[in-house]
């Protein structure tokens, strides 16, 4: 059964192809398959394709890099609200021109305000942020805290960063 076929299938909430793609994928040619069902037609197979990337990189982020035109000018404008979730936290992963890291910071902030529906797009876009440490992301994450209308998941995660920068003073 290829990549494509072992993603397809079953609902949304049925993710437990994904961790055996996962266990298949341990060369840069079969990453390199999967990256191209992350367009696929198919929203179960783009969903779970930028799941099983997102959980790949984190063990080889170098094998995102040679995708990282893609990741920054194809995948982002993809909509699907479960894709973006793990595209955001794709971002850090790689070296962007800074051409490509205005263009994240612009997509990322667009997915964290209000009018985004998924809290987990904006809460996910807020930690891409952090870790591209952006200039202003103090005052970002002061602005979220002082919004009452802060959902609670974006919320925690703002007093998380805010921890953090506090115990780690070169971010900013």
């Amino acid at each position: 059964m290829n990549l494509r076929q072992q993603l397809s299938g079953g609902d949304r909430r049925m993710n437990h192809m994904v961790k055996t793609v996962i266990a298949q994928v341990n060369e840069p040619v079969l990453f390199a398959e999967l990256t191209q069902l992350v367009e696929n037609e198919n929203e179960l197979v783009r969903m779970r394709a930028a799941d099983a990337i997102e959980k790949i990189t984190k063990r080889h982020p170098d094998w995102l890099q040679p995708y990282a035109h893609k990741l920054v000018n194809e995948w982002s404008s993809i909509e699907q609200q479960e894709v973006r979730w793990h595209i955001a936290l794709l971002f850090p992963r790689v070296q962007l021109t800074q051409l490509q890291r205005q263009q994240v910071i612009k997509n990322l902030m667009a997915w964290l305000q209000p009018t985004t529906k998924s809290s987990i797009v904006r809460v996910f876009s807020l930690q891409a942020l952090f870790e591209l440490k952006v200039g202003n992301i103090g005052a970002l994450l002061a602005e979220i805290l002082d919004n009452a209308a802060t959902p609670p998941s974006l919320r925690t995660r703002a007093k998380k960063l805010f921890k953090q920068m506090s115990t780690q003073p070169n971010v900013d």
